[in-house]
């Protein structure tokens, strides 16, 4: 069995250690391979996909363990027949704000109010003063990029020209002075973090300066997990899913697709590189048995 782990240049720089980890533990069951996403060519050739690395023609892996936020290489790798993680409908919904949030709003899990924009359709005037403060972020940023807290229509435009892709989406902002990442594998939370912005700070992100402590699971915050994924299309391998709080509790912020674990190794005992490769080695061989039930399946209908 072959594996890929698929990183881009600069995010294998700064999470080395757990994709090293996470090659050594798949490496006990498969022929796992780092690939670097700029080392990386990929498209159809004669209606079929192929993949070149390095120069050199390569054939898809049994499976990819995407940490790179390019949907297009995972529905890519998909077409060729690898199981990836995450999926592609993950992705897809996951790398979005305006699909995240359009696919949970029928959880029945509180959300902000939330606008839908283009900058092609966008007419900042037309904002309303009332609506301020309000928070703007890009539909596809992550670790807390390009997010900004607004307060009038100077800020807005000012921020407007700022944003890096013309997809965005404007939200009531929730007063929460914290916010929760909660780990999920396979549809079961492993863990859960509580992260506090700096005294005077907007952004809570770790990576941004946030303080970090371990908050442990409650029925309510196992409920919310639970109804939002039953509202995605399928259940993610690996996500975090975030959340803020309001005057009556929990209020879903976003789910990321590619999420990182630096918080759960800091605040817990929690190995993810184990949990995530026995999770991928169970999944694996589960496809392996039902493909070979499969095929005798339909040898026994030949004969």
């Amino acid at each position: 069995m072959t594996g890929w782990l698929i990183y881009d240049r600069t995010q294998f720089e700064k999470n080395r250690w757990f994709a090293n980890e996470l090659i050594k533990r798949c490496s006990s069951f498969c022929k796992m391979k780092l690939i670097i996403t700029e080392r990386l060519r990929f498209g159809v050739d004669g209606g079929k996909c192929f993949f070149e690395y390095d120069g050199e023609l390569t054939s898809a892996p049994n499976f990819a363990v995407n940490r790179c936020i390019f949907p297009l290489l995972t529905l890519t790798l998909e077409k060729s027949g690898t199981r990836v993680f995450n999926s592609y409908e993950t992705a897809k919904v996951c790398n979005d704000k305006r699909l995240t949030h359009l696919a949970v709003s029928v959880s029945g899990v509180s959300m902000m109010k939330t606008s839908f924009f283009e900058k092609r359709f966008f007419e900042a005037e037309r904002v309303e003063d009332t609506c301020f403060p309000c928070v703007m972020k890009s539909a596809g940023g992550h670790g807390g990029k390009e997010v900004f807290l607004l307060q009038n229509q100077a800020e807005l435009e000012k921020s407007l020209s700022r944003l890096e892709t013309d997809c965005f989406l404007i939200q009531e902002r929730c007063r929460s002075s914290c916010d929760l990442r909660v780990y999920v594998l396979g549809g079961k939370i492993i863990g859960s973090v509580l992260r506090t912005p700096e005294r005077g700070a907007f952004k809570s992100n770790f990576s941004l300066g946030g303080k970090v402590e371990a908050f442990e699971a409650d029925s309510a915050l196992i409920s919310a997990v639970n109804n939002i994924l039953s509202s995605l299309p399928c259940t993610p391998d690996f996500v975090g899913i975030d959340f803020l709080f309001d005057e009556k509790g929990l209020v879903f912020n976003e789910i990321e697709d590619v999420v990182g674990t630096r918080m759960l190794y800091r605040t817990t005992d929690v190995d993810a590189a184990e949990l995530f490769s026995q999770y991928i080695k169970k999944r694996m061989s589960h496809q392996t048995q039902t493909k070979k039930r499969n095929q005798n399946e339909r040898d026994c209908i030949s004969y």
